[in-house]
C-alpha cells in the first residue's frame, strides 16, 4: 500500500503544479508573454491581453503576426540573451 500512496503523490505533482501556474496566470498584475524558441506565443497573462490588446485567437501565432502592439525587434533581441 505504501509503494501505492507514493505512486498517486507523484502522479499528483504536476496537476499540482498546473494549478498553481494557472492560479499565477489568473491572478497576476504583470504583462507577461510567453513565446516558443520559435517566438510563437503560447500564453500571455490577463493584463498582457489588455496591454498589448491580445486575443486568444493570438494564442498559437508567431510574433510577427501579433495584431497587437508588441514591440516585436526590442523583445526579439532581450529575449535571446
Amino acid at each position: 500500500m505504501r509503494i501505492k500512496s507514493r505512486k498517486t503523490e507523484a502522479q499528483n505533482q504536476p496537476t499540482e503544479l498546473s494549478d498553481a501556474l494557472e492560479n499565477y496566470f489568473s491572478n497576476t498584475i504583470i504583462s507577461q508573454l510567453f513565446v516558443d524558441a520559435d517566438m510563437v506565443l503560447r500564453k500571455f497573462t490577463p493584463p498582457a491581453m489588455k496591454h498589448f490588446n491580445l486575443s486568444p485567437d493570438d494564442l498559437g501565432k508567431h510574433m510577427n503576426e501579433m495584431s497587437g502592439n508588441i514591440p516585436f525587434p526590442t523583445s526579439r533581441r532581450t529575449s535571446r540573451r
